[in-house]
């Protein structure tokens, strides 16, 4: 069945005499048919045909496609479907959950609200020292790569100068043409 010719399968397609298994065959062969083949209006025509097969007119599989790619496609959806109760969730807990108004402990013995401001103040200051000096890293490092990058174009300036000298002969080759 595979073997039959484009020629032979376009007319009995025509005819309406191909099985579900020609037809997909006949496809596939047109598919491999190059741009300016003659045979590319039978490919539209049997494009055509299976997208009104479908019961769906060839816009509205524009549009899906287009939906598909859009702000909410399904996977997003997802994503946000699992989002919106879990903050429901978090707010509702932070809302009625009394414990918030409760005292500070450690090893089981109450905290003064003073000192736990205290220690989270320090907290908050050694973050703030480890983002400092992160920060302060960075641009080393930075200066360092520019350092770096002017060292590595001044070593390729060289081969820039000797490249446009043409020490090659090549200045001579339309001599021979």
């Amino acid at each position: 069945m595979n073997k039959q010719s484009l020629p032979t399968l376009l007319e009995k397609y025509y005819e309406g005499i191909t099985s579900p298994e020609e037809e997909l065959i006949l496809y596939l062969k047109l598919l491999d048919e190059p741009a300016e083949s003659p045979y590319q209006k039978d490919l539209k025509v049997l494009e055509a045909m299976m997208v009104s097969a479908e019961g769906v007119p060839e816009t509205k599989t524009l549009e899906k496609k287009a939906t598909t790619l859009s702000f909410f496609s399904s996977p997003k959806r997802w994503a946000i479907a699992a989002i919106l109760p879990l903050l429901l969730v978090i707010g509702t807990y932070l809302l009625f959950n009394p414990s918030l108004n409760e005292q500070s402990f450690r090893n089981s013995t109450p905290i003064a609200q003073e000192e736990v401001n205290q220690h989270a103040n320090m907290a908050f200051e050694l973050l703030n020292d480890c983002f400092e000096s992160s920060s302060n890293e960075y641009y080393r490092a930075s200066e360092r790569l520019h350092e770096a990058n002017g060292f590595i174009e001044a070593s390729l300036e060289p081969f820039e100068s000797s490249s446009a000298q043409n020490n090659f002969g090549w200045e001579n080759l339309n001599y021979y043409e």
